[in-house]
């Protein structure tokens, strides 16, 4: 039994630094060690673990099949942390392949049985979970309800901690619905619950939601106080993760007062203390938004360094949903560079860097498939698109855009879509259509208004008045090309 569990602590570790083979090689090894043993326990939490493994070596029938092996193993169990593993990697699973409803069904089930046995803490916590799905579907409503219901129990029982945990969820809930006022209060409870029960790890990810809240809000200086009193706490507690997760916080507050400098500062920080402690998943989405940032102010040693850092990394966890998502600023610093030579009366090298854009992107859509991530699919498709435009290429930014266009209806992505209206109009415009750039754009413009985009929306203006301009004899539509929307 001992060393089945030494095994699944290496399987389990592996999978979190996303080094899925060998988790699962380690994990089956294991797996037969359990079963020898007739160890329902080790069985079930092993099975987990293949599940996550599978999952992330993109075997989503098999990681599905071991996420159900696990949960039958359940009862034979009657463990807590042992029923959360198995839910946990079924939610994951049903989330890669779109069926969620069959997640919430497994959740119920689950729930019904607790609430036949009495046990109020279990079934406030997978209320809990419950709650997290329906924000998943976007059933934010539904999450909030069950959330309650969570916290009511939770104060039955008189368990502070499953409160607390419940209080979370309820402000999860209420951010992602736009309740902001409701979310930020909820937040502010589930803090101090876990700050009276020393729960370090709930006490970061109900400030993150209040941090979020404050934003949306609009205060700033609010939400870079909360961060700041956290981080000091955190490090009086020596717990570098959650300083870490602060320390982005107070990254992304410094970003919304236009504080790029000290941004930088800070993110730079949160990199140093993922990479002291060893979190490659961490480090890697440091990496991303420190060249996102330094592509944004054109520091290009510095975003060229943290995209090949990134992209190692990425590429060591066999993520490639994160290895697509930093080749898309990769293409963006070759859009970059093709406008600075566009303006220097430089064509041949404007091109040149125009096609490196187009092939990087192309990378970044093949991955984007093969991770199944639409989302980034769509970002990728925007960034074609774009290219294309600069290559004066208009039919195939034109097919580009209405691609791009169909995937962010199917899953609901209004500011894809309003950039891919704008790709679309500046395909017109090439044409010679101005009657249906102008539709474009205005459409565009109305989204990314709507998605409260500010950047988009200053792209669709200017758009327009060249358009207008086309329109009155003023403007040469070989002098256009494409977008260049700099940002983060």
């Amino acid at each position: 039994r001992s060393e089945a569990a030494a095994l699944y602590a290496l399987a389990d570790a592996r999978c979190m630094a996303q080094e899925f083979r060998e988790a699962l090689q380690v994990a089956e090894e294991a797996l037969v060690i359990a079963r020898g043993l007739a160890d329902p326990r080790g069985e079930a939490l092993l099975s987990a673990a293949i599940s996550v493994a599978r999952l992330g070596l993109g075997e989503a029938d098999a990681a599905l099949t071991a996420a159900r092996d696990a949960l039958t193993l359940c009862p034979r169990v009657d463990d807590a942390g042992v029923e959360d593993a198995a839910l946990d990697a079924l939610i994951a699973v049903h989330s890669s392949r779109k069926t969620l409803d069959l997640a919430v069904d497994a959740l119920q089930v689950a729930r019904e049985q607790k609430k036949s046995s009495g046990d109020k803490l279990r079934e406030a916590a997978l209320l809990g979970r419950l709650s997290k799905v329906y924000i998943m579907q976007e059933e934010f409503g539904s999450g909030v309800m069950v959330a309650k219901q969570a916290i009511a129990l939770s104060q039955e029982a008189g368990d502070a901690a499953t409160e607390a945990s419940a209080r979370a969820a309820l402000a999860r809930a209420h951010l992602a619905g736009d309740e902001i006022e409701d979310a930020q209060r909820s937040a502010t409870e589930a803090a101090s619950l876990c700050r009276s029960s020393q729960d370090l790890a709930g006490e970061a990810a109900a400030l993150e939601v209040a941090i979020n809240a404050t934003l949306r809000k609009g205060d700033l200086d609010e939400g870079l106080h909360i961060a700041s009193q956290a981080l000091d706490r955190f490090r009086t507690a020596g717990n570098k993760r959650m300083q870490a997760a602060m320390l982005l916080a107070i990254a992304e507050v410094n970003m919304q007062m236009q504080d790029i400098e000290g941004a930088m500062v800070f993110f730079k920080k949160a990199r140093a203390t993922y990479n002291e402690i060893k979190d490659s998943r961490g480090e890697a989405a440091t990496f991303h938004r420190i060249a996102q940032l330094a592509a944004t102010i054109g520091d290009v040693d510095e975003a060229t360094w943290s995209i090949q850092r990134a992209t190692s990394l990425f590429r060591k966890m066999r993520d490639k949903s994160g290895e697509a998502g930093i080749l898309l600023v990769a293409a963006d610093m070759s859009f970059a560079k093709s406008w600075g030579f566009m303006v220097q009366n430089m064509e041949l090298k404007s091109q040149v860097q125009a096609k490196e854009a187009l092939r990087t992107a192309e990378l970044a859509m093949g991955l984007s498939r093969a991770a199944s991530d639409k989302s980034g699919q769509a970002l990728a498709l925007l960034s074609i698109g774009n290219a294309q435009l600069m290559l004066k290429d208009a039919a195939a930014a034109m097919s580009t855009a209405s691609e791009c266009m169909a995937l962010c209806e199917d899953i609901g992505n209004e500011q894809g879509r309003a950039g891919a209206q704008l790709i679309a109009g500046g395909a017109h415009l090439m044409q010679g259509r101005a009657d249906a750039a102008s539709q474009a754009a205005s459409e565009a413009r109305r989204l990314f208004r709507q998605c409260m985009d500010e950047m988009g929306d200053q792209a669709a203006a200017s758009f327009l008045k060249d358009v207008t301009a086309f329109e009155a004899g003023d403007y040469n539509t070989d002098n256009f090309a494409g977008f260049y929307l700099r940002g983060t």
